[in-house]
């Protein structure tokens, strides 16, 4: 072999390298994403480029962004993935910060996000739930960092099945609630299968209310008066929105129409403490006026409605949904004068702290 034949191998051998994961054509399959950790720092962004790839609409969107992709076959209907950027190690490795994760389904060309998460409060970790997986099918993992970040980082998955609880996941199957009983909910994943339910439902301009991790309750009003309650994620950093919907009766889902909503959420590109009111904790609550918030954060926002004031025998239904992707649940807490219907064919759950028993928490 002539020198200059060695010195191009060597050179496309290392160019290959470097670039081998840099676009979902070469996305670095995962192996045994039954339970998967790469090495602390194992992976990295470094010498990565920007890819053809539209960004997801949770990503910054900037220029010089880094992204490398992986891929996986599903073993299960679930997986969660985990993003650990920043690592504290001997190598004095510098870690990547404010990492981005996307999950894309589909074909390279033809890709479909699933689920997306952006580390805006500088943790320099994210987690993502995807449910509703097809095993034997494969999925695309998209990672970089906000503001351009390069660095190493440890990439983890864990598949798995869950029970009864996704079956909370749509409007026709949500279940009736009994009374005001506070509620616990693990986790939440997927999208249920009825698709679209929340789609253009609050008619806000330039912001997103599809479902992503969604859970739905229903009731009808005994005792007319007001509703409050306040949504506390488990993860104290979720976003959580909600819309509430005036129902025709309790047994059907179609015509619903929306009361309150709220997607408040973080301001993209703006410091954290110019949002972090839109975070956490939300609801409808006393002395509060208005009845929408849409996404972003600004002075008009505070992540709480003003109360419903329930009518005698109405029926509503109420879709909480995980925008943060986590897989998180969160407890609800009901309060105000109003009641709910003890239905007397008892066609109702008032399992309280319990509506998940009978399914395996995330791993």
């Amino acid at each position: 072999m002539s020198l200059s034949t060695l010195l191009f191998y060597v050179f496309f051998t290392f160019f290959y390298q470097l670039r081998a994961n840099d676009d979902c054509e070469h996305a670095l399959k995962l192996p045994g994403i039954s339970d998967y950790c790469s090495g602390a720092s194992e992976l990295n962004n470094f010498h990565a480029t920007p890819s053809k790839v539209e960004l997801p609409d949770c990503f910054l969107k900037e220029e010089g962004f880094h992204d490398v992709w992986f891929s996986f076959v599903a073993v299960a209907t679930e997986i969660n993935l985990t993003v650990q950027g920043n690592i504290e190690n001997s190598k004095k490795t510098v870690g990547l910060k404010n990492p981005q994760l996307a999950v894309y389904s589909g074909r390279c060309g033809s890709l479909k996000k699933i689920g997306c998460i952006s580390d805006g409060f500088g943790n320099n970790f994210v987690e993502l739930a995807i449910g509703n997986l097809k095993k034997g099918e494969t999925y695309f993992i998209r990672i970089g960092g906000r503001y351009g970040s390069k660095g190493s980082f440890q990439l983890c998955a864990s598949s798995f099945e869950h029970g009864k609880g996704g079956a909370f996941g749509d409007c026709s199957s949500s279940k009736i609630l009994c009374d005001k009983t506070s509620i616990f909910i693990p986790y939440v994943i997927g999208q249920g299968k009825e698709l679209g339910e929340s789609d253009a439902q609050c008619a806000f301009k330039d912001c997103s209310t599809s479902e992503n991790q969604s859970f739905w309750l229903k009731w009808t009003c005994d005792q007319p008066g007001s509703l409050t309650f306040t949504l506390k994620p488990l993860k104290p950093q979720d976003d959580l929105d909600f819309i509430l919907f005036d129902l025709s009766n309790v047994s059907s889902c179609g015509g619903k129409a929306p009361l309150r909503c709220m997607f408040a959420g973080e301001e993209a590109g703006e410091p954290l403490e110019n949002w972090r009111l839109c975070m956490g904790q939300t609801g409808l609550r006393e002395k509060e006026a208005d009845s929408f918030e849409d996404c972003g954060c600004d002075k008009t926002k505070n992540n709480f409605l003003k109360p419903l004031i329930m009518q005698h025998k109405k029926s509503y239904a109420l879709l909480i949904n995980n925008y943060s992707s986590s897989g998180t649940g969160f407890i609800i807490e009901f309060g105000g004068t109003g009641t709910f219907l003890r239905f007397q064919n008892n066609d109702c759950d008032n399992r309280a702290n319990n509506l998940l028993n009978n399914s395996k928490a995330l791993p």
